[in-house]
């Protein structure tokens, strides 16, 4: 598995959709399905590409919007020993009237505060507002990019010039070709790493 160093942390890519961050030794693991290595299993939400089952996670160690000793929502923010979590909302927009795959308080988004970088895993969702309403420099974004249900990479393309990311890893995609046209068009405004 491929790792980058960004100050004190190491990022990786797990599976479809996941994410390990680890810091002083703790590991935080952001919708991935082994937890075996995991200190802390955050989930934005519990479908099945980034959800284990119930029964293969330990919920004491679990932040999530649904289970775990963590619920959050949108709004909400926790310390876990001196890394803050801050949680914000990750939804999709139905443009045609019918119920979302990612309604409005759902899923999340977390965006993580450590000693000198701040990490920020956007879940699933579309560019939406509170997007725009963000304050805090983010050095590395996890963006999905796979078009169904989250962010195509024109959409993707938005969020990373509003928010202006030192690094970006895209997640959530099958179709290299999306990896291919985001690294294209981003890369003047961020560093594209692909993990």
């Amino acid at each position: 598995m491929r790792k980058l160093k960004f100050r004190e942390v190491f990022v990786s890519r797990d599976g479809f959709a996941g994410a390990k961050i680890t810091f002083n030794k703790t590991v935080f693991c952001i919708d991935v399905l082994n937890t075996q290595n995991c200190d802390y299993a955050l989930y934005t939400h519990l479908h099945p590409r980034h959800f284990p089952g119930y029964d293969n996670v330990d919920t004491s160690r679990v932040v999530s919007p649904s289970i775990g000793f963590f619920r959050v929502k949108p709004g909400d923010a926790i310390s876990i020993g001196n890394v803050k979590i801050i949680t914000v909302d990750a939804y999709n927009i139905s443009e045609t009237g019918k119920e979302p795959a990612h309604p409005k308080g759902f899923g999340v988004g977390y965006i993580m505060k450590f000693d000198n970088a701040i990490v920020y895993h956007m879940g699933d969702t579309d560019f939406i507002p509170e997007i725009l309403n963000l304050k805090t420099p983010i050095h590395i974004l996890f963006i999905p990019i796979g078009c169904e249900n989250v962010l195509c990479p024109e959409e993707a393309l938005e969020v990373v010039k509003s928010l202006r990311p030192s690094i970006t890893i895209p997640i959530h995609y099958v179709d290299k070709g999306f990896l291919h046209t985001f690294r294209y068009i981003a890369q003047p405004y961020t560093q594209v790493v692909v993990l």
